[in-house]
């Protein structure tokens, strides 16, 4: 079986339109998803935003983004879907010149969907960023991801689509 996302624009902006093929001569099947909008949800299809981190393969990626002037961390699938989070706890460390706080805690958003912080953020969006992912062990060590964050990230994209599974 192959998946193929195709990109439409159909009636409503950012729809997608996914053709799950059979290659053993059955049938083709069509569904139509469309982006989701904030705040988003386990299984919600988000636009493309902020910064992307690959992990192992076959893994979730990391997508922080900055989305109502706050930090959000989401765990994306292959799909461009949001699936549950891997951890619970999170610490974004902004580096440098800062206008503003240079630490931001991200806690379990309400949905459970991903992690957010509560404090507001002040454009420009330009920063070097050290992502600290906390485990619940205490014997873990905590993961920590650095990169520079710059106001471009911030332009919604519709989804890449997904090849082949």
């Amino acid at each position: 079986m192959k998946l193929v996302i195709l990109p439409f624009i159909f009636f409503a902006p950012f729809s997608i339109i996914s053709a799950v093929e059979n290659t053993g001569g059955g049938e083709s099947s069509l569904s139509v998803t469309e982006l989701a909008s904030p705040p988003y949800e386990i299984g919600d299809l988000i636009p493309e935003s902020g910064y992307y981190i690959d992990q192992a393969e076959g893994a979730a990626q990391l997508n922080l983004r900055i989305q109502e002037n706050r930090f959000r961390l989401y765990w994306i699938d292959g799909n461009g879907l949001v699936v549950e989070p891997e951890f619970k706890q999170a610490n974004v460390r902004l580096i440098g010149s800062v206008n503003g706080r240079s630490f931001h805690y991200l806690d379990t958003l309400p949905s459970g969907a991903g992690l957010g912080s509560s404090m507001l953020l002040r454009p420009p969006f330009i920063y070097n960023v050290n992502l600290v992912l906390i485990p619940e062990a205490a014997n873990e060590e905590p993961i920590v991801h650095s990169f520079r964050y710059t106001p471009d990230l911030n332009v919604e994209k519709v989804p890449s689509p997904a090849e082949t599974l």
